[in-house]
């Protein structure tokens, strides 16, 4: 499975949870990391998630409810 499938898997997994935003694909250190989005990253607990998923690491990151911007051009 690439990075890119797993994020996809991950996003599967979480995206019922409520305080899940989203998953990302980026670098830690040089080598490919999911990244993991919540609204609140003291109260999100990684469980499983904190040995990675499908051979990745997974980092918490902090983000709210993405909105639309009105009138943005």
């Amino acid at each position: 499975m690439n990075i890119d499938d797993a994020a996809q898997s991950l996003d599967r997994k979480l995206k019922r949870h409520p305080l899940f935003t989203a998953v990302g694909v980026g670098e830690e250190n040089g080598s490919p990391a999911l990244f993991l989005y919540v609204s609140d990253p003291k109260r999100f607990s990684l469980g499983d998630l904190k040995h990675g998923y499908n051979g990745f690491p997974v980092l918490l990151r902090k983000m709210g409810t993405p909105k639309l911007a009105v009138g943005v051009k």
